[in-house]
């Protein structure tokens, strides 16, 4: 049986698509197969655009338990669980507890921080080659609202610190000398804090446009298209069979299908624990937002994380037009990724993310879910995005077979709410892995590989070439292969 491409990917979100770039560019005949009509119709969407390597952080941390039980219980939450009767979340649950220990944390967080740093380096490189724009603002503060929360992010402080992270303070004044157009904000500010080279974008716009760019250098596109089953044929074939039937062969098969990758992943040994992490946004497009706001927009030159309630606030300027969005929020819910979330809670989240930003911009008009009314005036769209979590916070990348050279099937999945920050690098190490080449940093490799496959070129040497910032962390070779949870799995 002959292959009909040397790639298939499933999934056609940032992941996925730029997985489909790392290796098409390396000369291999690539299929793109998604269940939407078009790229980045799910998690990938309308998330908040920020990449700020050094704040990207697992879940699962010292105290976060405490603090999730406590945050169930007030307003404007930025943490929610609807416990479900599945089996699964509950087995989800007690593994991310399991992670919250110092050790753990410090060592995930190390592993994420390398990762983000590197794929931050990488979509920088391909952005410029390819004159794609993909930057909405250059900056990035976290705004603190009281002495009692900065005080608290002393650890982060000396986090950015042992990274070698430029930052500074600011006070309430300088950061409104720094955005003038903040300052009607109707909010306290104790202080802010601002990281070089932060940044943020619009996802699912670059993602559009990487999209064209394989389209035209002849990838085989499938949207519309839902995957039923995949396997192994042999060792150097796997199939994918579609819903109508069709049957697809090629010498790798990746999954990137976010949390709808575990749907595919059947058997015990590629039990996995990925989990959609509901997250939420509101974007007020130019038509909805208020004249006396709209001039502030245009000015506003950096994205916002409102500490206090974890929420980020992100202008979009793009072809001479301004949106802003509102993202943030953590909901445990049902545990497929299809699964409805209850109106309540939809009604909710909207809600807290139209409070917190009016905060910042008074005026902007109200989310509504009657759909009697929701053409009466320009609105906010409301958006909700199923993202894949592990237990740790890390992704998984790489071979899902002990022995990657004797395997065609492939996993790029579980980034979290870090899927942006992530996905250009997770790209590259995984069409490294793929293609037998040397990874592109010797800190990131991600299966159990011969000692010989470890590349020399360092983290560092890749990021001070792009002119991005280079990591300090050392990072054990093992920390993002599948085989960490399906070794687990079989045991």
């Amino acid at each position: 049986m002959a292959a009909d491409y040397d790639a298939i990917i499933v999934g056609a979100g940032v992941v996925g698509v730029f997985t489909a770039w790392a290796l098409q560019e390396r000369g291999l005949k690539i299929c793109l197969v998604d269940r939407e009509v078009g790229p980045a119709q799910q998690t990938s969407a309308a998330n908040a655009g920020v990449i700020a390597p050094g704040y990207v952080a697992p879940f699962a941390s010292p105290g976060a338990a405490r603090k999730a039980f406590i945050n169930l219980f007030q307003e404007d939450r930025a943490f929610s669980w609807a416990p479900s009767a599945s089996a699964s979340q509950w087995h989800w649950l007690l593994r991310w507890l399991s992670q919250g220990k110092q050790t753990r944390y410090e060592r995930n967080r190390a592993s994420m921080f390398a990762l983000a740093t590197y794929s931050q380096a990488c979509l920088h490189e391909v952005a410029n080659r390819l004159g794609l724009s993909y930057r909405s603002v250059p900056a990035y503060h976290v705004v603190f609202r009281t002495k009692e929360d900065f005080e608290r992010s002393q650890s982060l402080r000396q986090q950015l610190n042992n990274a070698g992270l430029v930052h500074r303070v600011l006070s309430r004044d300088e950061l409104f000398t720094f955005e003038p157009s903040l300052r009607d904000a109707s909010l306290p500010i104790e202080a802010a804090l601002q990281v070089q080279g932060d940044e943020a974008g619009d996802c699912r716009a670059f993602v559009i446009k990487l999209w064209e760019q394989l389209m035209a250098g002849g990838m085989h596109w499938l949207g519309s298209t839902a995957v039923d089953s995949i396997s192994t044929v042999s060792s150097s074939l796997s199939e994918c069979v579609l819903a109508d039937g069709r049957r697809l062969r090629a010498k790798h098969l990746i999954l990137a299908a976010g949390p709808w990758s575990l749907t595919l992943l059947k058997g015990p040994k590629h039990r996995i624990p990925i989990y959609p992490i509901r997250g939420f946004s509101l974007t007020w497009d130019e038509a909805s937002i208020p004249a006396s706001v709209l001039p502030r927009l245009r000015q506003l030159g950096t994205a916002l994380m409102d500490d206090r309630y974890k929420i980020a606030i992100t202008p979009l300027h793009s072809d001479g037009t301004s949106s802003l969005r509102a993202a943030g929020m953590a909901l445990l819910g049902p545990p497929a990724a299809s699964d409805r979330i209850a109106l309540a809670r939809q009604r909710e989240a909207a809600n807290t993310l139209w409070r917190i930003a009016s905060q910042w911009f008074s005026g902007l008009p109200q989310a509504t879910f009657d759909q009697a009314n929701s053409h009466a005036r320009a609105l906010p769209r409301f958006w909700i995005g199923s993202r894949p979590m592990l237990p740790d916070g890390l992704p998984v990348i790489g071979s899902l077979s002990q022995h990657a050279s004797q395997s065609g099937l492939w996993i790029n999945s579980g980034h979290g709410s870090t899927g942006w920050a992530m996905a250009a690098g997770s790209a590259y190490l995984l069409a490294d892995l793929i293609l037998g080449a040397l990874p592109s940093c010797d800190s990131l490799a991600v299966s159990r590989l011969p000692s010989k496959a470890i590349g020399s070129a360092s983290l560092e040497a890749r990021s001070n070439r792009l002119g991005a910032r280079p990591s300090t962390y050392p990072i054990d070779t093992m920390d993002f292969s599948p085989l960490r949870w399906c070794r687990r799995a079989q045991n």
